[in-house]
């Protein structure tokens, strides 16, 4: 799980029936798939508290 805080709205979704919506401005714990996907679209930033997850 990684800390984030969305700088953009965000969809995320986990599969074809499961869309989960972030609004800009939110600091949640998501999952590390969710963190990537939001942060290389530019809609995240890793909050300051945060390391990247080293766990698989």
């Amino acid at each position: 799980m990684t800390k984030v805080i969305f700088t953009k709205d965000f969809d995320y979704r986990q599969d074809e029936y499961l869309t989960i919506a972030y609004t800009a401005g939110m600091e949640c714990l998501v999952d590390d798939e969710c963190a990537t996907q939001a942060i290389d679209a530019g809609a995240a930033t890793l909050a300051e508290d945060e390391e990247p997850s080293d766990e698989e």
